[in-house]
């Protein structure tokens, strides 16, 4: 029997320009819809993830103080030179309530971000302890039980906020642990003391930061162990409602809201 070819071919056909112009221009819309939702879904994460080590850090004072007559972990030794400087003895409290320290150094390279004693998003501080071998630097504010020494914000009557040795008192409103929340404005400054150590960072010096290097916002501790995440105005002056600043410019810490004190 002869066989006839079939006279019906299968073509492939391809998409015309405009039908490509048209997917394109669809794949574009969504990915304009699809970039604020991911990139509001990893600020929340990162947010989540600071409180939680602040939270972490409630439980271990609140420990602490339980078993030392209400007294904070002791900060007035040499090496608490800054908010984020802590007493090299500090180191004690760490291993005994907190966690095992494991500062970062140029040979081991820079702590990781969900580090408990690191917000995820302090880069500065992160490349600075590893460049500058500085083990007794962390990524938050530690407020309490410092030296009478401490003077640099006396100006800012926070005098009680960082002598304050034992829970309770006249300031057992105030935070005792705060986010890095600082402008770049003093951030040239920095990369220029600092220089000696070849420490090779560009980026912004405060945590939570958004466009322009400034801060969204910052979470803070209070010494009955909970967390609250207070927003950044956009006032490079004055970030409310934080009100006053620990250094003009650089350093804010106080919530407002609660007035001049003592609470």
């Amino acid at each position: 029997m002869k066989k006839y070819a079939n006279s019906s071919r299968s073509r492939f056909s391809g998409f015309t320009l405009i039908e490509l112009l048209v997917v394109i221009a669809i794949i574009g819309i969504l990915a304009g819809m699809l970039f604020p939702v991911l990139s509001k879904s990893k600020l929340s994460a990162v947010k989540a993830q600071c409180a939680n080590n602040l939270k972490q850090w409630g439980v271990a004072v609140i420990m602490y103080a339980g078993e030392n007559h209400e007294y904070f972990p002791d900060n007035t030794g040499p090496g608490a030179t800054d908010p984020c400087w802590m007493a090299d003895s500090f180191t004690n409290f760490y291993s005994a309530y907190l966690y095992p320290n494991h500062p970062g150094t140029t040979a081991t390279g820079e702590r990781s971000k969900n580090d408990v004693l690191y917000c995820p998003t302090a880069a500065w501080t992160r490349t600075y302890e590893a460049g500058a071998n500085q083990p007794n630097l962390i990524g938050y504010n530690w407020l309490p039980c410092r030296s009478t020494n401490f003077t640099e914000y006396t100006v800012y009557n926070l005098d009680e906020w960082f002598y304050q040795q034992k829970l309770g008192g006249r300031y057992y409103k105030a935070p005792i642990l705060v986010d890095q929340i600082q402008t770049y404005q003093g951030f040239t400054k920095w990369m220029m003391k600092y220089n000696h150590h070849n420490i090779n960072y560009v980026g912004p010096a405060s945590a939570h930061a958004q466009n322009g290097g400034l801060p969204s916002g910052g979470n803070f501790l209070y010494q009955d162990g909970h967390v609250g995440w207070l927003k950044f105005d956009g006032n490079t002056n004055n970030i409310a409602p934080m009100a006053r600043n620990f250094r003009k410019d650089v350093y804010y810490g106080a919530p407002g809201g609660l007035g001049a004190g003592p609470w």
